[in-house]
C-alpha cells in the first residue's frame, strides 16, 4: 500500500506540474502546450487507477504532490520534465522489483504497465520519456528561439 501511495504522488506531482508547463506554454502560442496536456491527462489517468487500487486494497489514499515548480523558460521546462519522468520511471522500476521479490504479481504488472506507459507510451501517444527526448533533441538542434519559432500556433 505504501508503493502504491508514493507512486499516486509521483503521478499527482507530475500531473500538477504539466498543467502548469501547458498554461505558461500555452500564453506563449506554442503547439507544445498540447503535448503537455495530455502528458498532464495521462498522469491524471493514472494516478485515478493507483487511487482506486488503493481503496480496492482497503487503504486510504492521502495525495501529497510536490509543489510545482516554476520556470523561466522553455529549455527549463522540457529539462525539469525529462528529469521528473525520469525519476519515476526509476522509483516504479524500483516498485516492480519490490513486488516480484515479494510474489505480489498483480502489483508487479501494474507497476511494470506504469513503467512502459511513462517510456514508451502507445499506438496513439508516444511515452512521456520519448517525447520529451524529441523535444529535448529538437531544442538542442534549433536552439530555443529558433525551436519556439517552429512550435509556434498558426
Amino acid at each position: 500500500i505504501g508503493g502504491l501511495q508514493e507512486a499516486a504522488d509521483i503521478e499527482a506531482s507530475l500531473m500538477i506540474q504539466y498543467l502548469l508547463d501547458q498554461r505558461d506554454v500555452k500564453r506563449l502560442g506554442l503547439d507544445l502546450a498540447d503535448g503537455l496536456k495530455q502528458l498532464h491527462e495521462q498522469c491524471e489517468d493514472h494516478m485515478k487507477h493507483l487511487v482506486s487500487r488503493l481503496l480496492f486494497l482497503e487503504g486510504a489514499p492521502t495525495i501529497q504532490p510536490k509543489p510545482a515548480a516554476k520556470h523561466d523558460s522553455v529549455t527549463e521546462i522540457l529539462n525539469d520534465a525529462f528529469a521528473a519522468e525520469q525519476a519515476a520511471v526509476a522509483r516504479f522500476t524500483d516498485l516492480c522489483k519490490q513486488c516480484y521479490d515479494a510474489g505480489d504479481m498483480s502489483n508487479f504488472h501494474f507497476y511494470q504497465h506504469l513503467v512502459k506507459w511513462h517510456r514508451e507510451g502507445d499506438d496513439k501517444f508516444k511515452g512521456h520519456v520519448a517525447w520529451l527526448q524529441k523535444q529535448l533533441y529538437q531544442m538542442n538542434k534549433l536552439g530555443e528561439n529558433d525551436y519556439i519559432a517552429v512550435n509556434a500556433k498558426g
